[in-house]
């Protein structure tokens, strides 16, 4: 979560930086490598979105497998494997599955709480 935060802050300050030295450059071939460079970032934060979801959902599927056996309550272990199925459906880029991806997001809200409550009951 924090490289994902630190990755964004990256991006948003770079656009800025870009946008700037185009508004300042001199010539066309000079504003075309600026927006060349701000098209690349955007295209990798494009895929970067999409890897950061399935990675996270595979872990909350393996979590919620794992969770299948230890002292966890069965619903939340099954609430896992719901939100890393529901999630890996909706990484993959397509807009029409977007809808999967906010699901799980709120998903994990519960499933976090449920957890950290369950490691409080328990310490």
């Amino acid at each position: 979560m924090a490289v994902d935060i630190a990755a964004n802050v990256f991006n948003f300050f770079t656009l800025i930086s870009l946008s700037g030295k185009y508004v300042s450059a001199t010539s066309e071939a000079q504003k075309a490598s600026y927006v060349a460079g701000a098209d690349l970032l955007l295209t990798a934060e494009s895929v970067g979105i999409p890897m950061t979801a399935l990675l996270l959902s595979v872990g909350l599927l393996f979590l919620g497998l794992a969770m299948l056996r230890g002292i966890f309550s069965k619903w939340i272990a099954y609430l896992g494997l719901i939100i890393g199925v529901v999630g890996i459906v909706g990484s993959f880029p397509i807009p029409a599955l977007a809808v999967f991806l906010i699901i799980s997001t709120a998903l994990a809200g519960i499933f976090f709480l449920a957890v950290g409550f369950r490691l409080y009951k328990k310490a």
